[in-house]
C-alpha cells in the first residue's frame, strides 16, 4: 500500500532548494515514494530574450544545473530505481497557475514548498498553490531537521482527518517515529468563554472522549498515544499554541488535518494553515487536504 507515490518539489534557484531536496528524500525513505519531479518557473520578466531559441537554451541550462546539484543526490540517496523527472517551465503570468495545473496534470500526491524565514507572508508566493492544488503540502523551514524520530499529529478527529492520522501513524508503525496527538479546537464553536474555567474543563473532556472514541475505531488504546491539547491566552491562535506544543515536545514533523478547505480562511484547516504558512517556522508542516484518502487508516489495519 502507497500513503505517498510522487512528491512535487519547487524550486527557486536559491540557497533553501538544497533544503527542499534533502528534507525531501527523508520523506521519500519514510514513504517509500515512487517518483520525484523538480519543477521550477521561470518568470517572463527574467528572460531578456523572447525568441524560441533563446527560451529552450535558457530551459535545458537550467534543467542541467539542477540535474548535477540534485538528481545525483537523489539517486545516491534514494537509489537507482528512483524516478526523477526535471521540468523548467515559463511562466506566462507569475507562474502560479502553472504549479496548481502540474499537481493535477501529473497526478501528484504531494507538492513540497521551501519557507525562507523573514518572508512576508501575506505575499509570499506559496499561498496560491499551497491553498488552490488538491493535494498534500509540505512546508520545508530552512535548515530541516533531516529524520524523522517524533510527529505530533494534530486533528480535530473529524472524518476527514483520518488521512492526516493514517500518515502519522504510517511513520509510527514502520519507521518507529514516536507519535503524539494533538486536539484542534475550533474556538468559533466554542459554547463557553474562552477563559472560563468551564470551558477549559468542558474542553479537556471533549478533546478526551473524542480521542478515545477515534482510536477505539481502529482497536488503539488511547494511554498509547499521548493527547495534547493547547493552552494560553485567549487572544492566542489555535495554530501558535500547535506550534509552540510541537516545539516544546521536540517534534520532528507536524502532520495537520481537519475539517474545511485550505481556501477558505475562515474553515478550521484554512484558519490553521494560513497562520501557519506565514509564521517562521523551524518545524516541517505537512498539511493534508486530500480527504479521500481517509481510508488509508481503514487499510493499515487490514
Amino acid at each position: 500500500m502507497k500513503i505517498i507515490n510522487h512528491i512535487l518539489l519547487c524550486l527557486d534557484l536559491s540557497e533553501i532548494d538544497e533544503d527542499i531536496v534533502h528534507y525531501s528524500a527523508v520523506i521519500a525513505k519514510s514513504f517509500s515514494v515512487e517518483k520525484i519531479t523538480l519543477t521550477h518557473i521561470i518568470q517572463p520578466s527574467d528572460l531578456p530574450k523572447k525568441d524560441e531559441d533563446s527560451l529552450n537554451e535558457v530551459k535545458n541550462s537550467i534543467d542541467e544545473m539542477i540535474s548535477i546539484e540534485f538528481e545525483n543526490f537523489l539517486k545516491k540517496e534514494l537509489g537507482e530505481n528512483m524516478i526523477i523527472n526535471i521540468y523548467t517551465q515559463i511562466a506566462e503570468d507569475e507562474g502560479l497557475e502553472i504549479i496548481v495545473s502540474n499537481v493535477e496534470d501529473m497526478n501528484v500526491d504531494m507538492l513540497v514548498i521551501g519557507q525562507k524565514y523573514g518572508e512576508y507572508r501575506q505575499k509570499f508566493h506559496s499561498r496560491k498553490p499551497f491553498a488552490e492544488s488538491d493535494c498534500d503540502v509540505l512546508f520545508v523551514p530552512e535548515n530541516p531537521p533531516l529524520q524523522i524520530s517524533r510527529v505530533l499529529c494534530a486533528i480535530d478527529y473529524s472524518e476527514v482527518s483520518k488521512a492526516a492520522f493514517a500518515k502519522a501513524f504510517y511513520l509510527h508503525k514502520n519507521k518507529n517515529s514516536d507519535l503524539i496527538c494533538y486536539y484542534l479546537q475550533d474556538i468559533s464553536r466554542t459554547y463557553f468563554p474562552a477563559t472560563t474555567s468551564t470551558s477549559e474543563n468542558y474542553i479537556q473532556l471533549k478533546a478526551k472522549t473524542e480521542h478515545r472514541d477515534f482510536l477505539s475505531q481502529f482497536s488503539l488504546n488511547p494511554e498509547d498515544y499521548p493527547l495534547k491539547i493547547g493552552t494560553g491566552e485567549q487572544l492566542t491562535s489555535e495554530a501558535e499554541k500547535l506550534y509552540k506544543t510541537a516545539d516544546e515536545n521536540k517534534a520532528d514533523l507536524i502532520i495537520i488535518g481537519a475539517s474545511g478547505k485550505t481556501s477558505n480562511e475562515t474553515s478550521l484547516l484554512g484558519n490553521i494553515a494560513e497562520t501557519l504558512r506565514r509564521m517562521d517556522t523551524y518545524i516541517p508542516i505537512m498539511i493534508t487536504k486530500d480527504s479521500g484518502n481517509k481510508d488509508l487508516l481503514t487499510q493499515l489495519f487490514s
